[in-house]
């Protein structure tokens, strides 16, 4: 009986220290699972996949978004109508800078 008392005891001790503790900590300690990422769709009506591809993918990938400062890759899906570039970067690389880059980039 006496052992079961001091067990439960330091259980509800850790526990009080451990809620004490999760109040306190901050959002930055859990790390990001996803990667950031911008995705440019642009639409073009009436054109097949393989024109889509030639005119609107093609362009965007090596022209206009090759070279954008801290990106890790790039990969691209050609539809009928839609063309669909996603720019995936570098863990630690800030969503909003990279959203501005991609903009700058298209305009």
């Amino acid at each position: 009986m006496q052992a079961r008392l001091v067990v439960v005891s330091f259980a509800a001790i850790l526990i009080a220290i451990g809620m004490s503790q999760l109040r306190d900590m901050q959002l930055g300690v859990f790390p990001e699972f996803s990667p950031v990422y911008v995705e440019v769709q642009t639409e073009a009506l009436g054109l097949s996949a393989d024109e889509v591809e030639q005119l609107l993918t093609v362009a965007l990938e090596q022209d206009l978004l090759n070279g954008i400062a801290y990106l890790d890759e790039i990969w691209s899906e050609s539809m009928p109508g839609l063309s669909r570039v996603v720019c995936v970067f570098e863990p630690g690389t800030d969503p909003m800078v990279a959203r501005q880059v991609v903009a700058e980039r298209m305009t």
